[in-house]
């Protein structure tokens, strides 16, 4: 045992023996060491390795040592410079607090992601995840020019907290899909996928729509020379399909097409219509799939409107967590 203990030097414990299974074995909470702690070759904790509060001037060494359990909580170090392999199983570390300025041996991030998770027993509930070991890990990474490893591990800290924070509810489910998204604010491009995605849809939809006659022109008089000849009058804007998916998806630009043409009216009569006798809507639709025009024009807006807000707020910073 060696609570609150200071050392000038280094403190090297290769090749020790400590025994004292379901127990501490090695105490050294509080302890102060001026130099390095070696926990390395030949050395074998049968129990905790308790090393919480510990202030460690140099490097904090763990290579090639058998440990049941260790706890760094509330720890310091200037290097952590260890071997992944070294370090205990599932449960079996606890890193909260644990603080050091520089990685030796960065690895990749899921790598050490997985080194973070075994701080989470097999049976893991919500509620039971630490955050300041990720944050920690990220800020080091970052500091060492490894920007991608670092957003990696910050992703990863989020979809933990979506599997074992405390979130409930409607921030669980926001927080999803600001994942699938955004990747929480550190990929706003993700983002691109998603507008794609709405904009082959709206290629499919509207284009299936406009072949049966059910996306015609906004006014009525021109509206009703469509229904009646099978196309607009020759002055008024042409249908295009590319831009009318974008058009539809992107409110915040205009090409000429979500204000001059409409799916036609699941009421079986056109948009503002009041010529006697009122064409009816084209037959090639039934009411069912002017109703899927109708509600895809408006969810696909919406959706765009959102992702746009999403894209920039990530942008900017606003949507980030640090």
């Amino acid at each position: 045992r060696l609570l609150g203990a200071a050392i000038g030097g280094d403190l090297d414990c290769g090749g020790g023996h400590f025994c004292n299974s379901g127990e501490d074995a090695l105490s050294c909470d509080g302890m102060k060491v001026g130099g390095s702690m070696f926990l390395r070759e030949g050395l074998a904790v049968e129990g905790k390795a308790d090393l919480t509060g510990m202030q460690i001037g140099a490097h904090f060494v763990l290579h090639q040592a058998q440990i049941s359990e260790i706890s760094l909580a509330g720890a310091s170090a200037g290097v952590l410079d260890d071997e992944l392999g070294a370090w205990p199983g599932a449960g079996k570390i606890d890193l909260d607090g644990f603080t050091y300025r520089h990685l030796a041996k960065p690895d990749s991030a899921a790598a050490r992601l997985e080194w973070l998770r075994r701080q989470l027993p097999p049976d893991a509930e919500a509620g039971s995840l630490r955050l300041q070991p990720y944050r920690q890990l990220a800020k080091v990474l970052k500091d060492q020019g490894l920007d991608s490893e670092a957003r990696a591990i910050l992703i990863g800290m989020e979809d933990d907290r979506l599997a074992y924070g405390d979130l409930r509810g409607a921030s669980r489910r926001w927080h999803w899909f600001l994942g699938k998204s955004i990747a929480y604010g550190y990929r706003p491009f993700l983002v691109l996928y998603w507008l794609l995605g709405f904009w082959l849809a709206g290629l499919v939809i509207f284009g299936i729509g406009y072949a049966a006659g059910g996306v015609v022109p906004a006014h009525r008089f021109e509206a009703a020379h469509f229904v009646r000849h099978g196309e607009a009058p020759g002055y008024y804007p042409d249908f295009n399909l590319p831009a009318y998916a974008a058009d539809s998806l992107l409110p915040i630009i205009s090409l000429d097409q979500r204000d001059n043409w409409i799916p036609a009216s699941p009421d079986a009569r056109l948009p503002g219509c009041t010529i006697a006798p009122c064409p009816r809507t084209p037959s090639g639709l039934r009411w069912f799939g002017l109703w899927v025009l109708w509600y895809f024009r408006w969810a696909d807006t919406a959706a765009g409107w959102l992702l746009v807000t999403l894209f920039l707020g990530a942008l900017g910073g606003l949507v980030r967590r640090e």
